[in-house]
């Protein structure tokens, strides 16, 4: 697969053997704010096929969040594995390292197999948005920051008559 033809601004690969954590984050694009998109659980076939979905979502989520009319740009991240077997704290405290590590440029938020009834979601949320305050000074709560685009973008979806 050519990375390049996607035009992406930046492909995370995630490996941490000791928590079997693989994972992908791709940020699409950061020009109208960080990237927004929920971390997805998935049992890909192949880590080529995580490849694939993950660029398609994490581009999906650039035109999403600009349609919305909200100051975020696109990304999307995929955790290779059975969301309901392989769940584990530490694979999450990896993988939340991982983000944190891009500094701010990537928020995350549930999706598919990590939703709120897991523990996942609950501690990026604890981990990132404590150091993502610590850095900026704001305090972003990455769920809440994906439920204002559910909710409002879809009203400005609606106020602009493309139902």
């Amino acid at each position: 697969m050519n990375l390049a033809n996607k035009e992406h601004e930046q492909v995370v690969i995630c490996s941490d053997p000791k928590t079997g954590l693989k994972a992908i984050i791709a940020i699409h694009n950061t020009t109208l704010g960080p990237a927004l998109g929920g971390t997805r659980m998935w049992n890909y076939e192949s880590e080529e096929a995580a490849m694939k979905d993950v660029l398609r979502l994490s581009r999906g989520m650039t035109y999403k969040s600009a349609i919305s009319g909200l100051n975020l740009g696109g990304g999307k991240a995929v955790i290779i594995g059975d969301s309901h077997t392989e769940k584990t704290e530490a694979l999450f405290r990896s993988f939340g390292r991982f983000v944190d590590s891009l500094g701010g440029r990537y928020i995350t938020a549930e999706d598919v197999g990590n939703d709120r009834k897991g523990n996942g979601m609950d501690l990026l949320r604890n981990q990132i948005c404590d150091r993502n305050s610590e850095r900026t000074g704001r305090k972003w709560e990455s769920i809440a920051g994906y439920r204002v685009w559910s909710l409002y973008g879809c009203k400005s979806l609606h106020q602009k008559s493309l139902w």
